[in-house]
């Protein structure tokens, strides 16, 4: 299997409670990147190939989430951004709006050895995958 990237996001008032977040069946935030992969599918948001095409993901979370570019400077992050992918590294964004909602977006590196891949096999996409039915 290559390794390719799963990506989430999530958004809300307030962080979970710990415990909370550590459960695998929730649909907040996990603590570690990793575990991303072993929460519910539908905070997945796409499978894509190449580190390059993460970071265009995240790229255009910019344009909707102008806040996370103005608090650290676009290039910067994004130069950040594109050596943590090409080296296989996971990137987690999380900051706070200005209304006060946290904002988490997060590209996870697969196949990992502490989750198996969360489609059950890797079909390369660039496409939305947004449910189990949308893959072949």
């Amino acid at each position: 299997m290559h390794t390719h990237w799963h990506t989430y996001t999530w958004d809300g008032l307030a962080i979970p409670t710990t415990h909370v977040r550590a459960r695998a069946s929730s649909s907040s935030p996990p603590f570690d990147p990793a575990d991303w992969l072993a929460k519910p599918f539908d905070l997945h948001r796409a499978v894509l190939v190449r580190a390059s095409d993460a970071e265009s993901w995240l790229n255009a979370l910019l344009t909707d989430l102008p806040a996370l570019a103005g608090q650290f400077g676009r290039a910067e992050l994004l130069s950040r951004t594109a050596k943590d992918l090409d080296a296989g590294r996971d990137v987690t964004w999380r900051y706070r709006t200005h209304d006060a909602r946290h904002v988490i977006a997060a590209a996870v590196r697969c196949p990992r050895l502490e989750h198996p891949c969360p489609t059950g096999h890797f079909t390369p996409s660039v496409e939305p995958c947004r449910s189990t039915a949308a893959l072949p």
